[in-house]
């Protein structure tokens, strides 16, 4: 991708989605050490709605699955039916 050109969607959504996750964070690595920043950024270009959070949960999850779960979990309780009175 030195040559500016646009990530190939199809390419990139196969390469994740095919590799064991185990193998997964060197793929991201080299994907880092080719375009210049992270496969992140070009997800978020290039995919919308559900596509895009998988790939991003797949991504991130591979990097760290226990900070991936936590935040997971983080953002799960900050959405309630009910009004939480956090005033004592």
């Amino acid at each position: 991708m030195t040559d500016k050109k646009k990530p190939d969607k199809v390419l990139m959504k196969t390469a994740i989605l095919s590799l064991p996750m185990q193998h997964l964070p060197k793929l991201l690595d080299e994907y880092t050490a080719v375009a210049g920043h992270p496969i992140e950024k070009d997800i978020e270009k290039q995919f919308s709605g559900d596509a895009k959070k998988a790939l991003l949960a797949l991504v991130q999850c591979s990097r760290n699955a226990s900070i991936y779960f936590a935040n997971l979990l983080n953002d799960s309780m900050k959405v309630t039916q009910f009004p939480i009175d956090e005033t004592g």
